[in-house]
């Protein structure tokens, strides 16, 4: 199969590019100088010319580079665009959207039937909202995986590593709240879930969650026993949310097959 991937240099992007080569298949990273992201007719002669089998959408705002209205453009006109022309050339879409979709107004767990609430003025979750119906109404045969928060064996790939990192360099404790169940997963997991759906390529929503049961509290403790690392851990018992994610489409390997003590640690 041939693979076009945007965002294909970030904390998912570039080791799914990586896993796609890996398995034996090629793997185009978005050239957005030779293809801009606010040129329909731009993108649709660039992706005629490399015709892939498919486009993963993997692309989120991170780094300006200038172009006006970027954020809204990348998160939501981007893969807006390529679904239409995806479904006018016959092309495999797949989306990458986030759980973010649902605001902190009303708890989860989420399910396909889960509604997504968030509003204008609320930011990224919004503009990932606002790209899924898009994609939707551009392209009924395109595939949506939602996402939560990602987790890596090291800082450096804006994952829940760095969060731990960056709240003991500024604060010198993390607290993590015992009453919030975030949607989150091993990267790797995550990579492997993508490709999967990749290639047994189906149309719909589907959601990667490894969280069955456990606080934000719980993960981090586990997480430094995992990785051996002195962090200080307090609680913050007044955020209290259930992000989770649950969808029988999708089996996922639950934290505890790295985090093997994640059910023992207590407050």
């Amino acid at each position: 199969m041939k693979f076009l991937i945007t965002g294909a240099n970030g904390t998912l992007g570039k080791p799914f590019t990586e896993l796609v080569e890996k398995s034996g298949h090629t793997a185009i990273k978005w050239d957005r100088t030779k293809a801009p992201i606010d040129n329909y007719q731009g993108m649709a002669n660039y992706i005629k010319e490399i015709a892939p089998d498919i486009i993963v959408s993997m692309a989120i705002a991170s780094k300006p580079t200038g172009i006006e209205n970027e954020q809204w453009k990348v998160n939501c006109l981007w893969p807006s665009e390529i679904a239409k022309i995806t479904k006018e050339l016959g092309i495999k879409f797949l989306y990458t959207s986030t759980v973010m979709v649902f605001s902190f107004r009303k708890s989860g767990p989420f399910t396909i039937e889960s509604k997504p609430d968030t509003i204008e003025g609320e930011g990224y979750g919004y503009e990932k909202r606002m790209a899924e119906e898009n994609v939707i109404k551009n392209n009924p045969d395109a595939c949506i995986v939602r996402l939560g928060w990602q987790i890596g064996d090291k800082p450096g790939s804006n994952n829940m590593v760095d969060y731990c990192v960056d709240k003991m360099k500024n604060e010198k404790i993390i607290r993590a709240s015992s009453n919030y169940f975030p949607a989150c997963s091993f990267i790797e997991n995550t990579l492997s879930k993508l490709f999967s759906l990749s290639a047994d390529f189906q149309a719909g929503i589907f959601m990667i969650d490894s969280n069955k049961k456990w606080s934000l509290n719980k993960i981090i403790k586990a997480l430094k026993k995992h990785l051996g690392i002195n962090w200080k851990i307090g609680n913050d018992p007044f955020f209290k949310y259930d992000q989770r994610m649950i969808d029988p489409q999708v089996e996922m390997p639950p934290l505890s097959d790295k985090l093997k003590d994640i059910d023992s640690f207590f407050l």
